[in-house]
């Protein structure tokens, strides 16, 4: 979806995890972000955590911290400062 002032993307996964990316107008490469980037993390620290079930809220400082280290690197390669 997009406004004036935001863009939303969306990925459903073959989990049935879905995940909302909000992001600037015309921000280039989310599709593929969310694709790869997003749920590769997802994959390798939350499902293969023994103890995360399905449909739970999402608790992993090691998903969390890798997702935020990559979201300023893609940003640093866009060139949005924050």
């Amino acid at each position: 979806m997009q406004a004036d002032t935001f863009d939303l993307h969306s990925f459903h996964t073959m989990t049935g995890t879905t995940f909302m990316l909000l992001t600037e107008p015309h921000t280039p490469e989310v599709p593929e972000l969310l694709r790869t980037t997003v749920y590769e993390l997802y994959c390798d620290y939350v499902l293969k955590n023994p103890f995360h079930e399905t449909d739970q809220v999402i608790k992993s400082e090691l998903f969390d911290s890798n997702l935020v280290e990559r979201c300023q690197a893609a940003n640093r390669r866009w060139g949005v400062t924050a």
